[in-house]
Formats: structure tokens, sequence, C-alpha cells
């Protein structure tokens, strides 16, 4: 609760004191409003298209839009911690599981990834976001799903930003407009 509360006042914190100016980024299957000193990036892509959002501190803000374009549908097997000598004595690699003592509720409350969690309506189409636990370590995404008949996704991501970036990326998920074809 602490979290969301600091998360939210910093939010609008910076709302409100944002002097920086709003530009318009056309990538031409979606455009978004972000500070006038971050910079569009041109990509090249194999069987989707990406692209990039440079900030006034360097962050590299990449974009995938296509069918193959990743989504946030992270899951890390959890296991009781009664079964880690059992498996690991039958060969299984036991490098990539959590072992727990309440398995099944550590799964579902992800209480090992390094990331919350969150839904909204963007554009009118509900996305998943996901926000770094500790500000600095991990991603902050955004994934759109389905997006046309052709079940075109995409996909925004920054990694390990600092609070002040990682908000301003925040702030510019809401300004998302997907062009209708």
């Amino acid at each position: 609760m602490k979290f969301l509360l600091y998360l939210l006042s910093t939010f609008l914190l910076i709302s409100c004191k944002n002097n920086n100016k709003q530009k318009t980024l056309d990538f031409t299957v979606f455009k978004i409003s972000v500070d006038n000193d971050w910079h569009k990036i041109n990509l090249e892509g194999i069987d989707s298209y990406v692209g990039a959002i440079k900030t006034a501190k360097g962050d590299t803000l990449i974009f995938e839009y296509g069918i193959q374009a990743p989504m946030i549908n992270d899951a890390y097997m959890v296991e009781d911690i009664k079964n880690y000598n059992k498996m690991k004595s039958e060969g299984f690699n036991v490098e990539n599981i959590f072992f727990s003592k309440n398995f099944s509720l550590d799964q579902n409350q992800a209480v090992f990834h390094k990331e919350y969690y969150l839904y909204d309506t963007i554009d009118s189409y509900l996305v998943k976001m996901k926000i770094p636990k500790n500000i600095g370590n991990g991603l902050t995404a955004i994934s759109f799903d389905s997006l046309d008949v052709n079940k075109n996704k995409f996909y925004l991501f920054g990694k390990n930003l600092d609070t002040l970036e990682q908000f301003k990326l925040l702030k510019a998920f809401k300004t998302i407009k997907i062009t209708r074809k």
C-alpha cells in the first residue's frame, strides 16, 4: 500500500511540476507524447516493426509491433521446498526454479517477480503493464494484445530506469494512440 501511495504521489508531483514541453512522436502504427528532449530512433526489424526512443538521460526505450511482438506473460516456476533434494537427485535443473514453503500462494502472488503487474485501458484497449518493485531494477513495460484482425501486438519497455525516467514513461504510456487501419 505504501508503495502505491508513493507511486501515485510521485506521479502527480511530476505531472504538476513537469516544465518540459511535450511533443508527439509518430511511429506510423502508434503515436506517443513524450518530453521535448526525448528522440525517435529508427531500428531494423526482421518480422516486426521495431524502433526506439532515447530519453534525455540516455536510456533507450524499445518497442515492437507485429504478430511476434512479446507479451507480458511472465510466469516463474515455484515448487514446494520439500521437493528440492528429490528434484535435484533425479537430475532436474533446479537453477531456474524458486522453492517455497507456501509455493501455491507465492506463485499466485508473483512473490518472486521483480515487477508489479497492472491492467489499464489506454486508447480503448485493455493493456498490461509492469513496474519494478525496486525502482531502477527491472522493466517498466506495456503490452497491447490483438490490436486488429491480424492479431498484431504492441510492446514497449525501458530497463532499469531511475525514478524520474520511469514516471515520465508511465505518463507517456497514457498518451499512446494506436493507428487504426
